[in-house]
């Protein structure tokens, strides 16, 4: 399928399918954003599309590492303190 979209506020494209849920999928694009496909009467949130909602919902945030256990830092600034 073939889709267009708007970029800096012009139309763009086509562009495949897999190429706009790969831009979802790397947060190249984001849930309001207007697009557009033959059999659509109007630009429509890409978001909104049933053919992308899952590329939305399988963004996962990044995991943070676990926070340093209390008893390391206290230990990290009563030597950084030594050191002056």
């Amino acid at each position: 399928m073939e889709i267009w979209l708007i970029l800096n506020g012009k139309r763009s494209g086509p562009y495949p399918d897999y190429e706009i849920r790969g831009r979802i999928e790397h947060g190249q694009m984001e849930r309001d954003e207007k697009v557009w496909h033959e059999g659509l009467a109007e630009w429509t949130p890409v978001g909104e599309l049933e053919l992308f909602r899952k590329s939305f919902e399988e963004k996962k945030p990044e995991a943070l590492p676990p926070a340093l256990p209390r008893e390391y830092l206290d230990q990290v600034m009563r030597e950084a303190q030594q050191l002056k």
